[in-house]
């Protein structure tokens, strides 16, 4: 047994309402501070790990490419691009963030050409697979990944339920989203061709740490969401961007990927070590682009264990 003694009590030091760890099958750490562990809650944008398996899905099937143009599917005017930038946008960039728009769906590059993360236009892209679905979100996601990993009290709610306009968040909770960890460690998970699999959790030039709507922790650079201390915040660029010359976590195995949500949220799942970690919570006060760092420093697993 390892001891993540060390872990969990940083972990309640950095405002984490619920720890769980998952190791070859047994879990051998769950611990929560100040809540009910088995409340749901907003999850943030841990959610794009559910929605980019979705994606797989459709994309195994024949549904949907991901060199397919958004334009196919949602027509065209959507943005404050030209019309060659629009039409030039697939549902690949959206999902890598590179479709060279900010948060107000303004240029700022060619397609592929760099990497911003735009939440929006993870929605766009969300409500685009709804859309090839011919499923609400809640059913859709209820039926392709909360039944099939026993996730017992997960589902998507608008964020404000008294705006229409709201955009839906995943509320859920440590266990359920530990379940869905689980089903991604084995190859094939959830109906994605494996091929496939790796592909998508490949980062790309712009962002060798940034795959499709997920996270690969140790390429070789990364960008990750954040500002600098002292740093300007750019119009319509809200989640700034801290560039990286070295992996996000540099004691991660190189097979670890996951989601990243608000507040420092993290689903990381190793499928070499037969491990999943989840922390969820509010901010930590670790500066931006630190906390992985950090918190793989402090889980003792060799990566050739």
């Amino acid at each position: 047994m390892i001891d993540l003694g060390e872990l969990t009590a940083w972990c309640g030091e950095t405002n984490t309402t619920h720890l769980v760890v998952q190791l070859d099958g047994d879990r051998v750490v769950d611990r929560s501070w100040g809540i009910d562990p088995l409340t749901p809650h907003d999850v943030g944008s841990i959610q794009k790990v559910l929605t980019g398996v979705v994606l797989g899905q459709l994309v195994t099937t024949g549904e949907l490419s991901l060199d397919q143009p958004i334009n196919d599917i949602i027509g065209p005017d959507w943005s404050q691009t030209d019309a060659d930038h629009e039409r030039a946008i697939t549902i690949g960039h959206l999902a890598t963030m590179t479709a060279g728009l900010d948060d107000d769906f303004r240029p700022i590059h060619e397609p592929a050409a760099d990497w911003y993360y735009c939440n929006r236009g993870y929605h766009l892209l969300r409500h685009a697979i709804q859309t090839v679905a011919g499923e609400e979100t809640d059913t859709l996601f209820r039926r392709r990944i909360f039944e099939p990993c026993g996730m017992e009290v997960s589902s998507f709610a608008l964020r404000d339920p008294d705006d229409p306009n709201s955009l839906p968040g995943l509320r859920s909770n440590g266990h359920d989203i530990a379940r869905f960890g689980t089903a991604l460690l084995e190859p094939g998970a959830l109906g994605v061709d494996a091929e496939l699999i790796q592909r998508m959790r490949a980062g790309t030039r712009p962002n060798p740490s940034y795959g499709h709507l997920c996270w690969t922790y140790a390429g070789r650079s990364a960008v990750v969401t954040g500002h600098r201390p002292g740093q300007a915040v750019v119009d319509g660029r809200l989640f700034g961007g801290i560039r990286l010359d070295r992996p996000i976590a540099s004691t991660i195995p190189v097979d670890a990927f996951g989601g990243t949500g608000f507040g420092d949220q993290r689903l990381t799942v190793v499928p070499s070590l037969d491990l999943v970690v989840v922390r969820l919570g509010r901010a930590t006060g670790v500066p931006a682009g630190e906390y992985d760092e950090a918190m793989w420093s402090r889980i003792p697993i060799s990566p050739h264990r």
